[in-house]
């Protein structure tokens, strides 16, 4: 990619009050005009966190037991990887939108 576009994938990423860094940028022809590309990026997993629709002291006062506690541990885990998920799906959407030409994207939380 072009300087260019590789300015404008660092913009796009650093816009995110949960994105720290970018560590690594990589992007390879694949043919003419389309591109691959892997990204590392640090997240701020206390910023990222406050997206989870979930209202920690609701939850706390409702739990009876020490069974509910565990389920509701890994019930909230989940929910933090599917969150994971969907913000990398939605950060990897917005860059094929933005930057034409990407075809291929792998970020990788660092």
């Amino acid at each position: 990619l072009d300087d260019e576009k590789l300015s404008k994938i660092n913009q796009l990423m650093m816009r995110r009050e949960y994105i720290e860094g970018l560590d690594h940028l990589h992007s390879e022809s694949i043919g003419p005009g389309q591109y691959e590309m892997q990204l590392e990026l640090d997240f701020d997993e206390d910023e990222l966190v406050k997206r989870l629709d979930i209202d920690l002291h609701e939850a706390y006062a409702s739990l009876q037991s020490e069974e509910e506690f565990v389920e509701f541990c890994q019930s909230y885990g989940a929910e933090s990887m599917r969150l994971m998920k969907r913000t990398i799906d939605g950060l990897e959407d917005e860059i094929r939108q933005q930057v034409k030409g990407v075809e291929y994207i792998d970020i990788e939380p660092n």
